[in-house]
């Protein structure tokens, strides 16, 4: 009995040395898959794993800058002045790849860029600062500072251990030309496009059901007919249905057609035609242009419409007066007629669909177009060139506002 009494008690260290063993065993369990647990996850994407140091440039926005404007004094001199213009809305790109920073829509011709307020956003609060990338010292930046763009500038952002950093060269894209400033040029003959243009501009030509043709849209062709009414075509002249009118069939022009259709607000599938020109001496307002439109759906849901007279109220003296050899056409989202007043060039604009017309402030005839009863022949190209030929001459003029040919920078 002693004897097992015995070996119990030295068996006891024993079992309570496995007890414990089991419990650390266990303890290392539970930290191992911990370990693994946590190795899994950042095996999983390391683009989500986000080291305290990391940094980037993550937003870039322009402030209130200076542009400097021209203008002529009373006596023709030039002066200088300056006016305040909101960038905040000019979109900058970042390219984290490359560390490029850039504008595709330009500043305004005359920005100062001497002294450009900005506001930069980095990430985990990278601490920014400004150099030349000549090896200058580089000078710290907080948001709202200026900083002077008139030579290349480099962006650096540092971690918050102030070792790692990252550079980013930016370049502010800036218009060489004024936006609105139109320009002709005299050129030798009409370009590809430009008598693509023409030809579609071309009215006046004898019909198969013995009309004239006096305008078409983007499905649809019409045609004064004899008995001076209108006629439309929808299988490209081969057939052709008397249109719907309104109540004045006598100022369907008779002379000097002319017309223009565009997308009818921001629909695609509807055009609004306008159609003009004059009417015999003997009917009333003969010193007028008579113009007509319409409104024309190509959806499945759409109906058939006719033509609207566009009547001139007694108190409205902005009417279109009879101008020979009329041009109508669609331009800087206005419409513009160009033909002759007497022996003088006119162009006027139109913001309402033909309703009112005032003479055309930012376009006007070429300088060294001499003064005639010649017909004047004036279209719009698909590069938003305006074409003038001269009839008598052949001379040949283009022209556009400045910010209708620039081309947007990657």
């Amino acid at each position: 009995m002693w004897l097992f009494a015995e070996m119990c008690v030295n068996l006891h260290p024993k079992i309570k040395m496995r007890q414990q063993m089991k419990r650390y065993f266990r303890l290392l369990s539970v930290a191992f898959a911990v370990v693994m647990l946590c190795s899994s996850c950042l095996k999983g994407n390391d683009s989500d794993i986000v080291v305290y140091h990391d940094t980037a440039i993550t937003s870039f926005q322009l402030g209130t800058l200076k542009v400097q404007k021209h203008t002529k004094s009373s006596t023709g001199a030039d002066s200088v002045y300056w006016v305040d213009k909101d960038c905040s809305e000019v979109k900058f790109h970042i390219d984290q790849t490359q560390h490029r920073i850039f504008n595709t829509d330009s500043l305004p011709v005359g920005v100062n860029l001497s002294r450009v307020s900005c506001t930069i956003n980095t990430l985990n609060s990278g601490k920014l600062w400004v150099t030349d990338g000549e090896g200058n010292a580089p000078e710290a930046f907080a948001s709202g500072d200026t900083i002077d763009f008139s030579d290349p500038v480099r962006l650096r952002v540092y971690g918050y251990n102030s070792t790692n950093f990252v550079d980013y060269s930016i370049a502010l894209n800036v218009h060489k030309q004024e936006g609105d400033t139109f320009e002709w040029k005299q050129m030798p003959a009409l370009t590809e496009t430009a008598y693509a243009a023409f030809l579609k501009s071309q009215v006046g030509a004898a019909t198969s059901n013995g009309g004239v043709l006096v305008g078409r849209s983007t499905k649809e062709l019409y045609a004064r007919t004899p008995d001076k009414l209108l006629t439309v075509s929808r299988d490209g002249g081969t057939t052709w249905d008397y249109e719907l009118l309104d109540d004045y069939p006598s100022y369907i022009p008779t002379e000097d057609y002319a017309y223009v259709c565009f997308p009818y607000s921001n629909y695609t599938d509807i055009d609004y035609v306008l159609i003009g020109g004059g009417v015999a001496e003997d009917q009333p307002d003969a010193d007028r242009t008579h113009l007509w439109y319409k409104i024309v759906d190509y959806s499945d849901t759409g109906e058939i419409s006719g033509w609207s007279y566009i009547e001139v109220a007694d108190n409205n003296y902005l009417y279109l007066p009879h101008l020979a050899g009329l041009s109508l056409m669609w331009y800087d989202k206005k419409i513009l007629a160009i033909g002759l007043k007497g022996q003088e060039l006119k162009i006027y604009e139109s913001k309402d669909g033909g309703i009112t017309w005032k003479i055309c402030s930012n376009v006007t005839a070429p300088q060294d177009l001499t003064s005639s009863e010649t017909i004047i022949k004036a279209f719009v190209d698909e590069e938003n060139f305006i074409w003038l030929m001269q009839d008598e001459t052949g001379k040949v003029w283009r022209g556009r506002h400045n910010r209708l040919g620039w081309q947007q920078k990657d």
